[in-house]
């Protein structure tokens, strides 16, 4: 086991490697003053860059925190995606106590919160508009509560460690400096559907040197003095951008997809003394070559409601079953990937239960969540 008692010099290195983790040069981090957006937080706490504890990531994103303040409020739902996310009472009390130097609070009806309720984000690639090529990003989710408020889509580009990417031109980057669009909204209704909002984002717009990229987008809903009120997504995807500084070749984007084919149950199935049911899928993953990335199959209600799990869980305590796989080729077909999942495993009260297997291909450090199927079952707890 590693000796967790360390000297003065292995502080240092340590605390590099969390400088490093959280996307701050050596350079620059001394230097650094740009508050910290709750996307930048969130890597930091979620990175598997080096051999940290989350016990050391709170400590050392609180005293950055501190230092530098952060570019949002911590409402109740940002509090607890931040503590989803492993963070700390003392980060949060930290970023709290920053937050309430930056402007007044807004007045909130506690009868009628603001939400924002995110569905979906999607991309079209290689779109023209305007005589400028580049890739359309669309999004769908739902407000509530947030009739006449004036408000922005906004989506930035970010590096695969959450370092955002940087633009001069303000047509294309937030007062910070950094690379961002945004499509303003003002909701007609109490509870207004954006079915499809979309924001242009052209190739020579992102700027980066040379070379394959993977990159991420960061859809935020935000009010129009920079305030955030709801994070959305992270949405990944691998960029190449030519060599040469005067090439106007634009980028090639390889987005990772996932198409299923089948899913289908044995039942009653004896596994090493056990007796459970093993799901199995067929599908085929692209652009993951040479990646491991892992088929999920998690077990719920037909409803939706995670069943819980003894010892196959997963953080939230759900019952889980993970399969890693790395795909050897750029359209990877898995003809038969299968867990087995004890009976044993299911935390429900007696009786008869309409269930169903959820799976997904997950590359958790890249926030890769691609859904493949459901599949419904009978379930009966003796």
């Amino acid at each position: 086991m590693r000796n967790r008692r360390f000297d003065k010099k292995q502080f240092v290195v340590l605390l590099l490697g969390l400088i490093f983790s959280l996307s701050f040069s050596l350079t620059s981090a001394v230097a650094q003053t740009t508050p910290l957006s709750l996307a930048e937080v969130l890597t930091g706490l979620q990175s598997r860059s080096g051999d940290f504890t989350i016990e050391e990531k709170n400590a050392f994103i609180t005293q950055q925190i501190q230092q530098r303040g952060i570019t949002f409020r911590v409402s109740t739902e940002i509090e607890s995606e931040l503590r989803r996310a492993g963070a700390s009472n003392t980060l949060i009390n930290a970023a709290k106590a920053k937050e309430s130097k930056t402007a007044p609070k807004r007045v909130i009806d506690p009868n009628a919160p603001p939400i924002a309720e995110f569905d979906k984000l999607w991309v079209d690639y290689n779109i023209t508009e305007n005589g400028r090529k580049g890739m359309r990003v669309h999004t769908k989710f739902t407000l509530k509560n947030l009739k006449d408020e004036s408000l922005n889509l906004t989506v930035r580009v970010e590096k695969e460690d959450g370092d955002p990417l940087k633009n001069s031109n303000s047509a294309y980057s937030n007062k910070g400096g950094q690379l961002a669009v945004f499509k303003p909204l003002k909701p007609a209704y109490a509870s207004a559907i954006y079915a499809d909002q979309a924001v242009f984002i052209p190739y020579d717009e992102i700027i980066i040197e040379p070379g394959k990229h993977n990159l991420k987008l960061d859809a935020d809903i935000i009010y129009t003095d920079g305030e955030l009120l709801k994070h959305f997504t992270l949405h990944p995807f691998t960029l190449t951008k030519p060599g040469g500084t005067t090439s106007t070749v634009p980028p090639t984007l390889q987005k990772p997809t996932a198409t299923h084919d089948r899913t289908w149950i044995d039942y009653n199935v004896t596994q090493n003394g056990q007796k459970g049911m093993v799901v199995h899928s067929k599908f085929t993953v692209n652009n993951l070559l040479n990646q491991q990335v892992l088929v999920a199959v998690g077990i719920e209600t037909t409803a939706g409601v995670a069943v819980k799990g003894k010892t196959k869980i997963s953080k939230s305590g759900s019952l889980v079953v993970y399969l890693p796989i790395t795909p050897k080729y750029a359209a990877a077909v898995f003809q038969d990937a299968n867990v087995f999942i004890p009976y044993s495993e299911f935390v429900l009260p007696r009786g008869k239960h309409k269930l169903r297997a959820h799976v997904d291909i997950l590359q958790p450090a890249k926030n890769l969540d691609l859904h493949l199927s459901y599949f419904n079952f009978d379930f009966t707890q003796p």
